[in-house]
């Protein structure tokens, strides 16, 4: 039995090759979602600490496995979450062959920075201005590991895992906070 026939694994991807909007090959790499390991916690840390391409939620995700999460959150790095939850049920499996081109060009999500407006009208179709999203991306890990059905002493690294992450983007959470907070002292 081949790697991806794995009964155990909830996701299979393949490798990515980035193109420009004419369609010629980037040099860019993406380090992919390889989460092979046995242990759920260890594949979970993997998530939260990646700060790369998540191609991985373009892959195939098996139904009974999607329909136990909460789905894709309406919000920058939502993606996270949703590899997070699944992770916790099962292996990925990364196909070796690049079968997937993902073309990047100033339209795409990948690239909008920052613009919560942006992202908030790309996911949900409404305007407005989604102004907590990291602030939303911890307290939904937070709700993945108090959900999931790992013993207590498998949840308390992964807390840890989350604090040190926390901690090393807090000047993200700092500036969603300051900004909100400026724009209610501009509001009449």
């Amino acid at each position: 039995m081949s790697e991806w026939e794995n009964p155990d694994a909830v996701l299979a991807y393949t490798r990515t090759q980035f193109i420009d909007p004419g369609g010629r090959p980037l040099d860019i790499e993406d380090p992919g979602f390889p989460l092979h390991w046995s242990r759920a916690a260890d594949r979970w840390r993997y998530v939260v600490g990646a700060e790369h391409w998540v191609n991985a939620v373009l892959g195939v995700i098996r139904r009974s496995a999607l329909m136990r999460t909460r789905l894709l959150p309406s919000y920058r790095g939502g993606d996270y979450v949703l590899l997070g939850e699944l992770c916790l049920l099962g292996r990925f499996v990364e196909v070796p062959e690049v079968l997937f081109l993902r073309r990047l060009h100033p339209e795409a999500s990948s690239q909008m920075g920052s613009d919560a407006g942006r992202w908030l009208k790309l996911m949900t179709g409404r305007s407005g201005r989604s102004r907590f999203p990291e602030w939303q991306r911890v307290r939904d890990h937070l709700s993945t590991v108090a959900r999931s059905e790992l013993q207590w002493r498998e949840k308390v690294p992964m807390l840890g895992a989350l604090a040190g992450r926390t901690w090393l983007r807090r000047e993200r959470l700092v500036s969603e906070v300051a900004g909100a907070f400026y724009a209610m002292l501009r509001t009449p």
